[in-house]
């Protein structure tokens, strides 16, 4: 059986993440921070015996996003995850 695997848009999500902002709709918010949390950590697989996230890394804000109540200091973490993993896309793909 085959699973289809809902390719995740940072874009996309980008997008509503700001309009939901902007509405100042806490509750679109909390969910599309869930969907960010969620895909990241289908990207990473870590065994028992890995460290924490490194403090900063793009892991470590979104796990901090997923709990952070103040509409700014959201906004400035999923700011900056977008910056680190835009750094990252571009060293794996050579840009």
């Amino acid at each position: 059986m085959q699973t289809r695997v809902e390719q995740f848009e940072l874009a996309s999500w980008q997008k509503r993440y700001v309009e939901a902002a902007r509405g100042n709709d806490l509750a679109a918010m909390r969910q599309l921070i869930t969907q960010l949390s969620t895909h990241v950590r289908s990207c990473t697989v870590r065994s028992q015996d890995s460290p924490a996230f490194e403090p900063g890394s793009w892991q470590h804000l979104c796990a901090q996003a997923e709990h952070e109540s103040d509409p700014e200091k959201l906004l400035k973490l999923i700011t900056e995850v977008n910056r680190l993993l835009d750094e990252e896309r571009g060293r794996k793909w050579g840009r």
